[in-house]
């Protein structure tokens, strides 16, 4: 049975946002941006097996006991990226867990930023790296080659042992926080209901103990197969940011199967995943677009 196409070489088959009628095309027309976009963060996240450490998803379910793990060869590793991501203009780092204390597997130790108003982020841990745009963000296709840059100095900061290794997990993750300026005052639930699309029916058993004219506050998540081999994950919520009421809005794609190491195949990966997400959120969000205040053009 033929392997799906996150696990091949796609070198061949996935060339890098590089070429000339590409390039002719951005100079043409501006993506399609949002004056007043909801996004808090966009995460580009890999994670790979760990010898002696359990699973990604089970290391990080809840109620797990903290495993203590310090695999020899990690500081010699995080020196190595260090040293990558400096060459790709990410001199300014960051230590999260001090040194000498354990690490957790999966969970960030570095942080490295570029100099001046950039607010891409690359994240390096025992079994995980991410790249992270925050606000203002512009586009997918502006922050790509950050993360082609994080992707290749992980690469080359492997270990001998390690390069052939696969990656377990390849996840896009948005972000969003609607404000009371987006949701027009309406409250989450109303908001996730009447505007995003998202309805929720409470058993009749549950349903008579609610108050009156009122609807149950959101905090929940689901999730299916997408029709393109992938995972998709959407969580919506009654939250704060920024000390302000908000409704969140959180979506992930992620693989389900091992990606082969190498950058062609893992972008490909966060490609399509961005394609499923960002035609999801337009999708979503029509109903308040002119509120969001795009300009640009959309280039799927």
């Amino acid at each position: 049975m033929a392997r799906p196409w996150w696990e091949c070489n796609t070198s061949q088959r996935f060339p890098p946002h590089t070429g000339t009628r590409r390039a002719r095309s951005t100079r043409e027309k501006m993506p399609l941006t949002f004056k007043k976009a909801p996004l808090v963060e966009l995460i580009a996240e890999l994670k790979w097996a760990l010898p002696g450490a359990p699973p990604p998803d089970v290391a990080q379910m809840p109620g797990m006991p903290f495993p203590i793990f310090h695999a020899a060869g990690d500081e010699e590793f995080f020196m190595r990226f260090g040293a990558q991501a400096h060459q790709q203009g990410f001199s300014n780092a960051e230590r999260i867990i001090p040194p000498g204390f354990p690490s957790p597997p999966f969970q960030v130790v570095y942080r490295y930023r570029k100099s001046g108003v950039s607010k891409d982020v690359l994240q390096v841990g025992p079994g995980v790296f991410s790249a992270n745009a925050l606000r203002p963000y512009q586009s997918w296709h502006i922050f790509r080659p950050s993360v082609g840059a994080g992707i290749s100095a992980l690469l080359e900061a492997r270990a001998p042992a390690d390069k052939e290794s696969p990656f377990t997990a390849v996840t896009i993750r948005y972000v969003n926080s609607f404000t009371k300026e987006l949701t027009g005052g309406r409250d989450s639930a109303t908001f996730i209901r009447d505007v995003l699309g998202i309805k929720t029916e409470l058993p009749p058993a549950v349903a008579k103990y609610m108050a009156a004219d009122t609807l149950p506050i959101p905090n929940f998540s689901f999730g299916f197969p997408t029709n393109n081999g992938l995972k998709m994950t959407v969580t919506v919520a009654d939250g704060v940011i920024e000390g302000g009421p908000s409704c969140i809005l959180d979506m992930s794609v992620q693989t389900i199967g091992k990606v082969a190491p190498n950058a062609d195949a893992v972008l490909a990966v966060l490609d399509a995943g961005r394609g499923v997400l960002h035609n999801a959120f337009l999708g979503m969000v029509e109903p308040i677009r002119a509120q969001l205040d795009p300009e640009g053009i959309d280039e799927g």
